[in-house]
């Protein structure tokens, strides 16, 4: 046996060594109560998060008769629950079908988030009707619970995200198989004041590596490398002529993710276009980019992102820049977290400072 050979049987168990030891099995959310035989199962789940606010905005000075004018300032301190959560979710006919209803009362407001039936096609593969996330993006199709910082970035707000009501047909390979994942789906869309409808066509397409769970922005289980890429579009109505309250558009967008030994990054973009005189008319509205990362080091999870968004039709910027520092004492079930974030909308800037702690079962 040659010098090299036993040189690379004694190195590869060495470097393998820290990202087996990151592995660490990742218990299910909420608890069961199921039938003696287990065909059929109730899981209850929910989250609390208690969250403190310190926001400082400032618009930019202006010149008014030659002399710089300050056109205002804001500063803002609020404790709250940010989001209260309560859901249970079916598992019946040995997984034939399955059902979920989620309640929140976020700020104060309660209300309805999801409502669906689902039924199995196949081995991989399921039919979806109700109320749910509309399939495009990948922070917002990952749950507030689950995220690295305190909360979603400006991307977010500025792609349209969102729940809809809708039928959607769905698949996606084992938690342990690498292949393909999808959606299309035929959603309610906006709605007109006067009841009409414009529906929005959905569909979202991509491939994943084994053990590539996207639904997570940490990698809680460690190991080798893994990966996810995705490619989304919306196509929202009306697809006739634009009445006086909607124009129609299409949303694109691409994200992909890797995660190894504790350490994740992910990447995201979008480009929104609206409608002319005709929904074939369409001119680009909006695009925006996020870039974020972090890695878990013992439960301690430090964290930073990057995003922009350029809304075309005003000729505006808006940058955002947060750095986090969280502990997850038992996953995500039990955690806390805080980040800074600096914004910048090019007339104005703020400061956005929060700190939460969040306990879910």
């Amino acid at each position: 046996m040659g010098a090299e050979v036993v040189m690379r049987r004694a190195l590869v168990p060495i470097l393998a060594l820290p990202l087996a030891a990151r592995a660490a099995p990742v218990r299910e959310d909420g608890f069961a109560v199921a039938d003696a035989g287990g065909a059929n199962e109730l899981r209850f789940g929910g989250r609390v998060q208690a969250r403190y606010t310190h926001d400082a905005f400032r618009a930019s000075d202006t010149l008014v008769d030659a002399q710089s004018v300050p056109l205002g300032a804001s500063t803002t301190d609020a404790l709250e629950a940010r989001r209260v959560r309560l859901s249970v979710k079916g598992r019946f006919m040995d997984g034939a079908a399955s059902a979920k209803l989620q309640f929140a009362w976020d700020r104060g407001s309660p209300g309805l988030k999801d409502a669906w039936i689902d039924g199995r096609l196949g081995e991989r593969a399921g039919l979806r009707l109700g109320r749910f996330k509309v399939p495009w993006l990948r922070e917002y199709l990952t749950s507030s619970g689950k995220l690295a910082l305190v909360d979603r970035s400006i991307l977010d707000d500025a792609a349209a995200a969102g729940r809809d009501t809708g039928l959607m047909a769905h698949g996606a390979p084992g938690a342990k198989t690498a292949g393909l994942e999808w959606a299309a789906g035929l959603f309610q869309g906006r709605t007109a004041g006067d009841g009409s409808w414009g529906p929005a066509l959905a569909l979202r397409g991509g491939w994943r590596s084994a053990g590539f769970d996207g639904a997570d922005a940490v990698d809680r289980r460690g190991g080798g490398p893994r990966g996810g890429v995705a490619l989304g579009a919306v196509l929202d109505g009306p697809f006739g002529e634009p009445d006086a309250e909607r124009a129609g558009g299409v949303r694109l967008g691409l994200d992909g993710g890797i995660k190894v030994a504790g350490f994740t990054a992910i990447a995201e973009g979008f480009l929104a276009t609206e409608a002319g005189a005709a929904w074939t008319d369409q001119a680009p509205a909006r695009l925006g980019a996020r870039v974020e990362a972090n890695r878990l080091v013992d439960g301690w999870l430090p964290a930073v992102r990057a995003a922009a968004v350029r809304d075309l039709d005003d000729d505006t910027d808006t940058t955002e820049l947060t750095a986090g520092l969280g502990y997850l004492l038992d996953g995500h079930h039990a955690k806390a977290q805080a980040d800074v974030g600096w914004l910048d909308g090019g007339d104005w800037t703020g400061l956005l400072v929060r700190a939460q702690a969040q306990l879910a079962w």
